[in-house]
């Protein structure tokens, strides 16, 4: 019944997929979508909004909330020198049509993101850039929205987007 489910996530794709299918939570955050209560994923918990990722060998799928698949991070050409793994610190997000302030920096621990997604299935959306590659460190669609980065270990910036997380739910829900 909460205004907000946030789902946190430090971990790997294929053990926190392993938890929702053995569990009802799945079934939950069904009911919780279909019912436009707003969902927000932080790390791992934007990763298992899509529908599955390269972390999981043995196929788990994620919610399908984002129809969309999770890559490991690495270069577009094959020429280009693999970024060091995983992506630890702080790091600039470029938002499109947000509230959320472009170029604030928020703290990022990651090897994999959403990376060729059609932008237009989303009604806002954050890019990082980090070494010589890029992905989506923010998300929206509908009563959904995940962070790749935490805002909860980012300082004043994360405080602010928490904050305005919080009124988005007051406005929209």
């Amino acid at each position: 019944d909460a205004d907000i489910l946030w789902m946190p996530g430090v971990g790997n794709f294929e053990k926190g997929a392993k938890i929702l299918s053995d569990s009802d939570l799945r079934d939950s955050l069904n009911y919780r979508f279909n019912n436009k209560k707003l969902i927000v994923g932080i790390c791992l918990g934007m990763q298992l909004l899509g529908k599955n990722s390269e972390e999981s060998p043995s196929g788990l799928d994620g919610l399908g909330f984002f129809d969309y698949e999770v890559q490991k991070i690495k270069p577009y050409k094959s020429k280009c020198r693999s970024p060091k793994l995983p992506h630890i610190g702080w790091n600039e997000v470029a938002y499109s049509n947000s509230d959320f302030k472009s170029g604030e920096k928020y703290y990022f621990i990651h090897s994999f993101a959403f990376k060729n997604i059609d932008e237009n299935s989303f009604c806002e959306f954050g890019i990082t850039r980090y070494q010589n590659i890029s992905f989506y460190s923010y998300l929206r669609k509908d009563n959904l929205l995940g962070f790749q980065f935490h805002p909860e270990k980012s300082g004043n910036p994360g405080q602010i987007l928490i904050k305005k997380t919080l009124n988005l739910c007051k406005k929209s829900y």
